[in-house]
């Protein structure tokens, strides 16, 4: 393989995963990752963390958490 068809092949992968990866920002939910409090929903997507492993984390004080007028996390 020359050194062009090295480069070409490289950059056809680059723009296939250039379109794979607008595809899935196009499709995913978008999370305004800009805001000081997430809800555990969007930490959860934005993680990638079940809510089930957040809320053990919190129990165990092992991330932040804020609780708005005592009630839930």
């Amino acid at each position: 393989m020359t050194e062009k068809e090295m480069l070409q092949r490289i950059l056809h992968d680059i723009m296939v995963l250039k379109k794979l990866f607008q595809d899935s920002i196009s499709t995913d939910k978008t999370i305004d990752i800009g805001k000081d409090i997430l809800n555990t929903e969007e930490c959860a997507e934005l993680t990638g963390l079940k809510k089930s492993t957040l809320y053990r984390l919190t129990h165990e004080r092992k991330i932040p958490f804020f609780k708005p007028n005592g009630n839930r996390v």
